[in-house]
């Protein structure tokens, strides 16, 4: 609606009208924000006043609505003169009477007042066209102080669901009542290494895939509710950069996933204006300003609260606790409320929450809660068994046997941690390739403890110093990963190892 100007006919009964007062009533609220872009036929004595609609008037009698009609058309109809053919003639049926437009025109009644409509709608488009540009050019640019480089790096690197795996908490009875529920928050927690965020970017993934494939089916009949999903996310990341890991961060990224379809459709949106006012206030002192944290959460609610009656909200937050205690408390306390705000209005959305165990989150918030670390064993598994069977061949009963065993230690030693499995199920196929026995490869797994902190100095220990890196090379690596400024390219890493060869070639400070 705001790249066409509608013109309404036949409406002057206004909002009394049962038939088209609701209409008006939606386009008073949906496009107060474009004045002067659609317009209403009104007679000259007609009072009505239904803002932001542009009134035109049409002369003292219903009679002229049609001459006007004819010679709004931009450029206005040209028709043959009577007895030379019938060119250009329809009838058009606006006042409950057929009229030929050949004749209409010919008699000479044609509206003096259509000719100026016609010219206020050409400059009003053209100034609408100019007024669009600069805003979708200020959109753009409060998208780019909403967005950061590593706004989605977390998501994206989170490792994909193995096929064959994390389909399991779709059937789970929590997350199908969670469904259920108009509004409701699901709660997906777990240790360390248990899979959570894999798990988080799986239902991100067929969220995102379902909306889309819901977009694009042509139903014989309206579907139950036919509002569009917006599928949301945010990952946690406590090692990452400042924004990844603090509230400001993720509502940032938030209001810019619910910006970005807008800048390239309807900029005319409540939402989008609401945005862009806050932004264009802040940047009017220039440049140094940051988005402070309670104008970002102000503008997300009110942004969910405007989107709730015609979208179907769903949120993904993963690695809560990674925000730090405080923060996890007080975001886990704002989407409780948020979700008892919107379940007033009878809205539909769903929040989807990812923590670890500990620390321990002491707040009365109702909620689903699954723990991960009790569900995976099927899917630690499932892995296992394709890594393993697909990379070590059995050629005889013995090897058979023995592969068989490898990957029931491998299963049986994970316990409930997925991460644990992906470090040892790559080291047994490697020692495989390696030449070592199938025999051998079990007794190295003996060795191998439980737990996911005990495997790492395992490997730190044992496997690094078997395969000639040096504790003091260790030791260096660790200290560039630890210490860094910033997080390290794998490229980056690999100069600063090398450089120690060189160190001692350096000339000393004076």
């Amino acid at each position: 609606m705001e790249t066409k100007t509608v013109l309404f006919v036949g409406c002057g009964s206004g909002l009394e009208d049962p038939n088209f007062g609701p209409l008006l009533k939606w386009f008073q609220e949906r496009h107060r924000n474009i004045p002067n872009r659609h317009c209403i036929l009104l007679r000259d004595d007609d009072p009505l006043d239904v803002s932001p609609l542009t009134r035109i008037r049409v002369g003292p009698a219903y009679e002229n609505v049609d001459s006007f009609l004819l010679g709004v058309v931009d450029p206005p109809l040209q028709v043959a003169a009577p007895g030379t053919g019938n060119m250009n003639s329809r009838d058009l049926s606006l006042t409950g009477t057929s009229i030929d437009k050949t004749t209409l025109l010919s008699e000479g009644n044609t509206n003096n007042e259509a000719a100026k409509a016609r010219e206020f709608f050409k400059l009003e488009a053209e100034q609408w066209e100019e007024r669009r540009n600069i805003q979708a050019r200020q959109l753009q640019e409060c998208l780019e102080s909403l967005s950061f480089p590593e706004m989605t790096h977390r998501r994206k690197s989170a490792n994909r669901a193995f096929p064959g795996t994390c389909s399991w908490i779709q059937s789970h009875t929590l997350f199908q009542r969670w469904l259920e529920q108009q509004c409701g928050l699901l709660w997906i927690n777990g240790n360390p290494g248990s899979g959570k965020s894999t798990i988080m970017a799986f239902l991100f993934e067929e969220m995102v895939r379902a909306s889309t494939e819901r977009e694009q089916t042509v139903e014989p009949s309206p579907p139950v509710d036919d509002r569009s999903i917006l599928v949301l996310s945010f990952f946690f990341h406590g090692r990452g950069s400042p924004l990844e890991k603090t509230q400001t961060g993720m509502f940032r990224s938030l209001l810019h996933q619910i910006l970005t379809p807008l800048a390239v459709g309807d900029l005319s949106e409540p939402i989008c204006s609401k945005i862009l006012k806050a932004f264009l206030e802040n940047s009017a002192g220039g440049h140094g300003w940051e988005w402070q944290l309670e104008e970002l959460r102000t503008l997300f609610t009110n942004s969910c609260m405007a989107m709730a009656s015609r979208r179907r909200i769903r949120i993904i937050v993963d690695a809560l606790d990674e925000a730090g205690v405080e923060a996890a408390v007080e975001l886990l306390t704002y989407f409780h409320v948020l979700i008892q705000d919107l379940k007033k209005l009878e809205v539909d959305i769903r929040i989807c929450i990812a923590c670890r165990h500990y620390p321990v989150l002491k707040i009365d918030t109702p909620r689903y809660t699954i723990a991960v670390d009790t569900q995976n064993r099927g899917d630690i598994k499932t892995y296992v068994e394709h890594k393993i069977h697909s990379s070590i061949p059995a050629t005889n009963d013995h090897d058979e046997t023995a592969r068989e065993n490898i990957t029931r230690i491998i299963s049986y030693k994970a316990g409930f941690s997925f991460q644990w499995a992906c470090l040892i199920t790559p080291m047994v196929i490697r020692y495989y390739h390696d030449g070592e026995s199938l025999d051998g490869i079990q007794k190295r797994l003996a060795n191998v403890p439980p737990g996911l902190s005990e495997v790492y100095r395992h490997i730190f220990s044992v496997v690094i110093g078997a395969e000639n890196m040096t504790p003091k090379r260790s030791l260096l690596l660790m200290q560039w990963i630890c210490l860094a400024q910033r997080r390290l390219s794998l490229l980056e890493l690999q100069f600063a190892m090398s450089s120690e060869n060189q160190a001692d070639q350096l000339p000393l400070p004076c």
